[in-house]
């Protein structure tokens, strides 16, 4: 996979870095150039911090946006299962929880 991030200063104390991928032949999947901008602090901080996690900074905001990803898809599917059991009468066929049934003495 080929990959690269291209830093801009443009002199107002907001950087723009664009991250380009080329398609990864391994996984067919084509991906895309995505231009963020962010001030320059937060830049020249997450430079560092990425380096602490033995990654460059576009990887670190890759696996940052994946994760991101992954937690709305899970959120979905939350939200779909929870529509479902919502909607299903059950299959209880009228049983109901009983206490003292569930708790009487077992004989042998």
């Amino acid at each position: 996979m080929s990959e690269g991030a291209a830093i801009v200063r443009d002199g107002t104390g907001t950087i723009a870095i664009a991250f380009t991928q080329k398609m990864n032949a391994h996984s067919q999947r084509g991906t895309m150039t995505i231009t963020l901008s962010v001030d320059e602090p937060v830049a020249d901080q997450a430079g560092p911090a990425a380096s602490a996690m033995g990654k460059s900074l576009n990887p670190a905001v890759r696996n940052s946006l994946e994760t991101l990803a992954g937690a709305e898809q899970r959120a979905a599917e939350l939200r779909e299962f929870e529509a479902s059991a919502l909607a299903t009468p059950g299959r209880l066929g009228g049983w109901r929880f009983n206490h003292d049934q569930a708790n009487a003495p077992q004989l042998s």
